[in-house]
């Protein structure tokens, strides 16, 4: 068996190992070291500071502790983003350590957990009138408004997430076939269209900025930084305050929920969503149909002559000549 400070010192390598071999953002190593951590010490307080001893029930008992911490920063329970964030990390220990020889065998391979569904999908995405009030909103003759126009307008033509947007480098735009290189999650990048209007509002924006590829499109005041995505999202809200369209459903995710239901109400294919949103399993991309499931079946209740409430299929002629048919 392991020794608890060589199973933590073998742990926490093997998880600089896996940090340095991608390209992972600053953030995510962060986020991902501390998540490691966090659940070794949970370990070593339990007894189980070799990990050998771990067993599927032990994992179990950790993520419902997940399940029932508490933010100390909204001092509400932990969104599911953040859960699922944090059990991943422990996930990929695992999956290290056994792939390495330092487990015999791992704990998580059959592990079957009720993960709750990510609170984001109780955001809803604007509509077509929404998201077109709010870019025209964004007046591109001031430079705050410029910058603010071209960065929504990516958003919106690829579904990109906050931390995509601004990490965006002009480097990575190929203007003349209107195509730019998003640096998406788990190190994954990919290649997508944009926008006539998008590739337009950036061209307008970059002015003479153009050559410079290694900078970045949205960049920040610190020097050689660019926007924080924590900052873009209350940016956003403070606009759609100042229009008069803050909703508590409403947030900067819901212009990317945006995006993959208007493509989808208008006849793409599901796969080529997955592919533009970047996501690693389709599943993901199917909840956005359920969504347009749910639109659709409201649109039928409201719509259908037989379900709105104000057609009486059952009058008392109905009813004599069934009594007719019965006799």
């Amino acid at each position: 068996m392991l020794s608890p400070l060589l199973t933590r010192h073998v742990a926490l390598s093997l998880a600089d190992g896996h940090l340095a071999s991608g390209n992972f953002t600053k953030n995510y190593c962060r986020e991902f070291r501390r998540n490691i951590t966090a659940f070794l010490d949970w370990a070593e307080e339990r007894g189980k500071g070799g990990l050998v001893t771990i067993t599927k029930a032990d994992l179990h008992v950790y993520h419902q502790r997940l399940c029932r911490t508490v933010s100390k920063r909204t001092g509400r329970l932990l969104v599911s983003g953040t859960i699922n964030g944090c059990f991943q990390a422990v996930k990929v220990l695992f999956s290290l350590l056994y792939q390495s020889g330092y487990l015999p065998a791992n704990p998580l391979h059959g592990l079957r957990l009720a993960l709750r569904q990510n609170d984001d999908w109780k955001r809803r995405a604007l509509t077509v009138g929404e998201v077109t009030t709010f870019l025209e909103s964004l007046d591109p003759s001031t430079p705050r408004g410029l910058r603010d126009r071209a960065l929504f307008e990516l958003v919106y033509s690829s579904g990109l997430r906050a931390s995509e947007v601004v990490s965006l480098k002009i480097g990575d735009f190929d203007f003349p076939s209107r195509l730019m290189r998003v640096r998406g999650k788990g190190s994954r990048d990919r290649i997508v269209p944009l926008s006539l209007v998008a590739h337009d509002m950036v061209l307008l924006y970059l002015g003479g900025r153009q050559g410079n590829r290694e900078e970045y499109v949205f960049p920040s005041r610190k020097a050689g930084s660019h926007i924080h995505p924590a900052a873009l999202s209350r940016h956003f809200k403070l606009l759609l305050e100042r229009l008069g369209m803050k909703k508590p459903d409403l947030c900067l995710h819901s212009i990317r929920h945006s995006t993959a239901t208007h493509l989808l109400d208008n006849g793409a294919s599901i796969r080529h969503v997955q592919e533009l949103l970047g996501h690693a399993d389709i599943g993901t991309t199917e909840r956005y149909t359920h969504v347009q499931t749910e639109g659709l079946a409201r649109i039928y209740r409201r719509f259908h002559p037989r379900e709105h409430e104000l057609f009486e299929a059952v009058d008392e002629d109905y009813i004599n000549r069934l009594k007719t048919l019965t006799c």
